[in-house]
């Protein structure tokens, strides 16, 4: 998937941090939309790696202040 650019899961309850290490691989994302799902706290934190994002949604997580944390190098990318 070199060109994949936009995922939209949301809403799947069954997506959990196995499922978001899986996306962390796509290197060309650039809309991750995760709301409502089972991803946790240190699920959010692997995200980080994603530098090309630039929408990313997140309604409905347990987004911790580490968690958002870890998020701040997207700002800077």
């Amino acid at each position: 998937m070199t060109s994949l650019k936009e995922v939209d899961i949301s809403r799947c309850a069954k997506v959990t941090d196995a499922g978001i290490r899986h996306l962390v691989s796509i290197s060309t994302l650039q809309i991750l939309r995760i709301s409502e799902t089972g991803v946790t706290a240190d699920g959010i934190k692997l995200l980080s790696s994603l530098t090309t994002l630039f929408v990313l949604d997140l309604g409905g997580l347990p987004v911790t202040d580490t968690a958002l944390s870890s998020l701040q190098v997207l700002i800077f990318s």
